[in-house]
């Protein structure tokens, strides 16, 4: 898989387009764990359980408790909590609230600077709050029967899938399987499709990354046939499993672990030239400060030059130029614009931006 990516990711890599489809994630920073008393001792291991839950939604990477640095980190969960606080988890789904189902789950918020800056440290990417939008098509294969997930078809399903995307900090969306998606499922073949294929089924549903997959019975064991579209680039992988659940759940990781790495590049890029064109007031200079200084991977920002509404920025991210670029592109603050190289600065040298109203 880590292969996969690695080609996926180099093929996507000069693509940019000008606004893709975001979602702000929050509580990325928080995490709850169950608990079955108050005393010191479990708090401290339910506040490290916490943190690595944090860590994992933060970087991206479902191993980063293997990297150095990052096991004393979360021997030292406490250090970095802001607050917590004792709560009764909610019920089941179908059961009724009694004091013997009641269980108690602990919520843990911890410090976003203390972490970011550790992780920068480590040399760890961090993933920002402003994320792709996933839409997930999902066939689960019954008696020869095809059940394409929908919003309120499978609630089961619908939970189990909203649990991974909170344990991973992205967002899912299911198709709501009305007639206008079941229209759209006759004229085109998900699972043997292209890219224009599965955008023109899912243009009703923004999203930056579509996921397409189907869970089929096999000899007693279950295997999962996927394909991630993002942009013009696809990955194709199977998730073979003992159960229909495991399959899912494979599947989906490896995929959120694919859209997570173009986003988490991690290392010294140095410095990134940014022009910024329609910077009219000192308030357009503070917003555009503001959001920058907010993007995970920046690690400062300096004005160099004033031409008149015209700022040249430098831009120190990690990731370089190119972390920098996707991370603008899902937010709503700047748009790219054609870089002018009359002047003898390169596509690599120079980018810019313009201030959006």
């Amino acid at each position: 898989m880590k292969k996969l990516i690695g080609i996926f990711a180099a093929a996507i890599f000069f693509w940019l387009p000008q606004m893709g489809s975001a979602v702000e994630i929050q509580g990325l920073y928080e995490s709850e764990v169950p608990v079955t008393s108050q005393d010191t001792a479990q708090r401290t291991d339910a506040m490290k359980a916490a943190l690595s839950e944090v860590l994992v939604k933060v970087s991206g990477d479902r191993a980063i408790g293997r990297k150095s640095g990052v096991a004393e980190l979360i021997q030292n969960a406490p250090q970095y909590v802001q607050q917590y606080v004792y709560r009764n988890a909610p019920p089941a789904p179908g059961t009724v609230r009694t004091p013997a189902t009641t269980s108690r789950v602990l919520w843990v918020r911890f410090d976003r600077d203390a972490l970011n800056r550790l992780l920068r440290q480590a040399n760890i990417g961090i993933w920002g709050k402003a994320r792709p939008a996933v839409m997930l098509w999902l066939d689960l294969v019954e008696a020869g029967q095809h059940v394409v997930l929908g919003e309120s078809t499978r609630p089961e399903w619908k939970e189990f899938i909203d649990q991974v995307a909170k344990t991973r900090g992205v967002s899912i969306a299911l198709p709501v399987m009305d007639s206008q998606d079941s229209a759209a499922m006759m004229t085109v073949d998900l699972w043997n499709g292209t890219y224009d294929d599965i955008k023109s089924a899912s243009a009703r549903y923004p999203s930056e990354a579509i996921i397409v997959g189907r869970i089929e019975a096999q000899a007693g064991a279950f295997t999962g046939s996927w394909t991630l579209f993002e942009h013009d680039g696809q990955i194709n992988w199977k998730s073979p499993a003992e159960s229909r659940d495991a399959a899912v759940l494979d599947g989906l990781h490896s995929a959120i672990d694919a859209i997570a790495e173009r986003y988490t590049s991690a290392g010294s890029g140095g410095g990134s030239l940014m022009h910024i064109i329609d910077v009219r007031t000192l308030d357009d200079y503070a917003r555009i400060t503001k959001y920058l200084s907010s993007l995970a991977a920046v690690e400062r920002v300096q004005l160099l030059r004033i031409e008149g509404t015209t700022m040249l920025f430098r831009v120190d991210a990690q990731g370089g130029v190119q972390r920098l670029a996707d991370d603008i592109r899902l937010g709503k603050t700047l748009v790219s614009e054609p870089v002018d190289t009359t002047n003898g600065e390169s596509q690599e040298a120079a980018f810019r931006y313009r201030l959006l109203r």
